[in-house]
């Protein structure tokens, strides 16, 4: 077509149009509907599956007595289970449909976008309701010219108006945005690209390139949805993780399994990667460019290349590397089952799992080195050349790596000590928080992670406080003036010690005569207390002790010096004292 302000060469009956593009549309809809019935059957298990889990945790935490507040936005996915649920698969599903059409795609999009607004109409600013609204319109028009399938000057008139509109309410909404704290940066930028991309639609069609008008104005639009929604479904699969942590906290039997305030540390990180990749999916499917693209690279990286008699293709080297980078996350993920944050509630919970999980490692990331080998198409005899390279490499200088590396296949073996186990080496004494391939950590209770190889575990002297139980012996000396009675102390503190709830009553406490002091007779008192709270428990009955020796005028002598003085006189020479 022409430039805009120029009239038509062919005339056009516009409600014609719009209704022939009905009619294909919905051909369209309907046939691809009718093909994709597996997916929506999976899509409706996947939302009753969320609901029901969602539902029982909101059901524990709220049995638990939990101070939560589900009417923050810190938990909104236990205020809608059910659409928060719908919202989840909502977003996931569109990438399992293949190749799908805008009419199909577009209204699950839109669906997602509601369920966002429900979720925070109430908590808007009168300005972002204001937005929100112009944006609503806006969209609605998109997908009604979308749906065109013959232009009309009709139609760039509206495209003309939508683009201007979107240009100018973009620029208000991104300074607004850039004034305040809460709005994230993800969002500020499709905000920002909305704009740039409204304004090329404008001048597009101000020149004649209808269809680039056209496919600017639509892709804006819906690469702004797609950001905040992609950014929502990542808030709320961390809330699910949260909620499922939450539910379980006095779960012990699981939380020995699978250590839930891990895996949400671990997930966002990861989540905000694939949000980013998904949209970038997004975004070139609207300008219709990703099979364009995707085809490209994909003969690119297939083209046989040849470096002597070598003969490689790009797409072997990314698929060796892509390979051993996913088995190392899956070793990462699978890590996480381990519970490396053995202190909760300030009491030590050891895996049950333990030690075998280094193994586990190993063999995840074994198994992907060969199938990276096999599926890059690596020749073996290859292999065996950089073994033995590798060979030479470790008789001259790598003896120490692999000290380290097979010492820790005999931890994993042995189990010496396992993760969560309080032990003393060198000094240091502390938690084993993680067992891994080449060195360990130790987190002291100064709050420093001591990183110690695997070697020093085994050559050195290790101290495991917690290998056969979780019970440490404590001993406490007081001393009594001479002249006491020595039975009824002794009975006290039998007394005081059956009392204490941290002291455990098998094995049983006991109260000695110790030895005969230059001041005092002393009582030793032993008895055994948990691992995490016999400092809690020393510190209890010496306040206690005194409280009572006060009580009952039992006096605990401290250590007498007597000074002498001596005193150099030459009439009188002698000593005072």
């Amino acid at each position: 077509m022409g430039y805009l302000w120029e009239k038509p060469k062919n005339k056009s009956d516009f409600w014609k149009d719009v209704q022939f593009s009905y009619k294909k549309n919905l051909l369209i809809f309907k046939y691809y509907f009718a093909h994709t019935w597996q997916n929506r059957i999976l899509n409706v298990l996947l939302v009753l599956a969320f609901w029901l889990v969602i539902r029982n945790a909101k059901r524990k935490i709220v049995e638990a007595n939990s101070q939560l507040n589900f009417e923050e936005g810190n938990l909104l996915i236990l205020k809608y289970p059910l659409l928060s649920s719908l919202f989840l698969v909502n977003v996931f599903s569109q990438f399992s449909f293949v190749d799908p059409p805008e009419v199909f795609i577009i209204p699950m999009w839109l669906v997602a976008a509601t369920i966002v607004v429900v979720f925070r109409w109430y908590s808007l600013s009168p300005f972002w309701r204001k937005m929100l609204l112009v944006l609503v319109a806006l969209v609605l028009y998109v997908v009604f010219d979308n749906s065109l399938l013959i232009g009309s000057r009709t139609e760039r008139t509206g495209i003309l108006i939508v683009s201007l509109v979107g240009v100018v309410a973009g620029t208000m909404a991104f300074i607004h945005a850039e004034k305040s704290p809460l709005i994230s940066w993800a969002v500020r930028a499709a905000i920002g690209l909305l704009v740039v991309q409204e304004f090329i639609s404008l001048v597009s069609n101000l020149f004649g390139r209808t269809t680039l008008a056209k496919g600017m104005m639509t892709s804006g639009f819906l690469n702004l949805i797609a950001a905040v929604c992609l950014i929502w479904w990542v808030l709320l699969i961390s809330q699910f993780v949260f909620a499922i942590a939450e539910a379980n906290r006095k779960n012990d039997r699981l939380n020995s399994y699978i250590d839930f305030e891990d895996l949400y540390a671990s997930a966002k990180p990861i989540l905000n990667v694939v949000g980013m990749v998904a949209w970038a999916i997004i975004f070139l499917r609207n300008l219709n460019l990703f099979q364009v693209i995707w085809e490209s690279v994909a003969d690119f990286m297939m083209e046989p290349r040849n470096i002597g008699k070598m003969q490689f293709t790009f797409a072997s080297i990314v698929t060796f590397f892509l390979v051993i980078w996913v088995s190392v996350i899956i070793a990462r993920i699978v890590s996480i089952l381990v519970g490396h944050d053995t202190i909760r509630d300030g009491v030590v919970r050891k895996s049950r799992i333990g030690n075998t999980m280094l193994l586990l490692r190993l063999v995840i990331i074994s198994l992907g080195f060969f199938i990276a080998v096999g599926a890059a198409g690596i020749p073996l005899d290859k292999i065996s050349l950089v073994l033995g390279a590798l060979g030479v490499g470790i008789g001259f200088g790598l003896q120490g790596l692999v000290n380290n590396l097979v010492s820790g296949i005999i931890l994993a073996f042995e189990k010496p000590l396992v993760v969560g186990d309080q032990v003393e080496i060198n000094g240091k004494l502390g938690l084993i928080k993680e067992i891994g391939f080449r060195s360990s950590r130790l987190s002291t209770y100064d709050g420093a992670e001591v990183i110690i190889p695997n070697g020093d575990l085994l050559n050195n002297h290790v101290i495991n406080w917690t290998k056969s139980s979780n019970l440490r012996r404590v001993e406490i000396i007081v001393g009594v003036s001479y002249g006491t009675d020595l039975s009824t102390v002794q009975s006290l503190l039998q007394e005081i010690l059956s009392k204490n709830k941290k002291v455990v009553a098998h094995p049983e406490p006991n109260v000695l005569l110790n030895q005969f002091s230059s001041s005092s007779i002393d009582f030793r008192i032993l008895f055994w207390a948990d691992v995490d709270s016999f400092t809690a428990a020393r510190s209890e009955l010496i306040m206690e002790i005194e409280k009572q020796f006060q009580e009952k005028n039992i006096s605990i002598p401290f250590p007498q010096v007597v000074v002498h003085h001596v005193k150099n006189d030459d009439n009188n020479p002698g000593i005072e004292s």
